[in-house]
């Protein structure tokens, strides 16, 4: 039986993580830049990614936003 077309698009995976960390690790350094004037949700999110780059991939960040 075919599972109808949602339920088949909810298993295939939207973003291939693994690919895009496999990119990321033969890199040195990377910049994380939120939206202009973040608020604590998105500098947590950003933190967050830098912790996974850092410890997982070893790749340095540096956490950028603009505004005030």
């Amino acid at each position: 039986m075919e599972l109808p077309s949602v339920a088949r698009r909810m298993r295939e995976p939207r973003f291939p993580l693994k690919k895009q960390l496999e990119r990321l690790r033969r890199r040195k350094n990377a910049l994380i830049y939120t939206h202009d004037n973040p608020d604590p949700d998105s500098l947590a999110a950003a933190w967050g990614l830098a912790r996974l780059f850092r410890h997982t991939l070893d790749v340095e960040t540096t956490i950028a936003h603009g505004g005030i």
